[in-house]
């Protein structure tokens, strides 16, 4: 604790682009291997990712405007089902990944359940 907030104080008195890789790295590489991530989304948009035996899930909360929301679910998936309303959500695959997207209106939330 002591080496990373030293770091971070250094880095805040001189901007060095190395020092701000070396603070950032561990929370990158933390984010880039989860099972479930916000990709796009406003600061207005809840995000919790959930781990069950059955598969991923994702539940969201938006406290803005209506958004247009995506969300990577690591792995292959035949669909993402949006379960308050039990209504596919659109996926598309790329790489190692199924992407979810959906507009999420004001107010209100939603649970994706990914699905093999």
């Amino acid at each position: 604790i002591y080496y990373g907030s030293a770091l971070t104080l250094a880095y805040f008195q001189r901007s060095n682009k190395e020092v701000e890789r070396w603070i950032a790295s561990p929370a990158i590489q933390a984010e880039s291997d989860a099972i479930v991530q916000l990709v796009k989304g406003s600061d207005q948009v809840g995000f919790r990712a959930l781990q069950h035996r059955s598969g991923p899930a994702a539940v969201l909360t938006n406290w803005g405007q209506d958004d247009e929301i995506e969300v990577r679910f690591r792995g292959e998936y035949a669909s993402i089902m949006n379960l308050p309303n039990n209504s596919p959500a659109r996926i598309r695959h790329r790489g190692q990944s199924t992407y979810a997207e959906l507009r999420l209106p004001a107010g209100r939330a939603c649970v994706l359940k990914a699905r093999k």
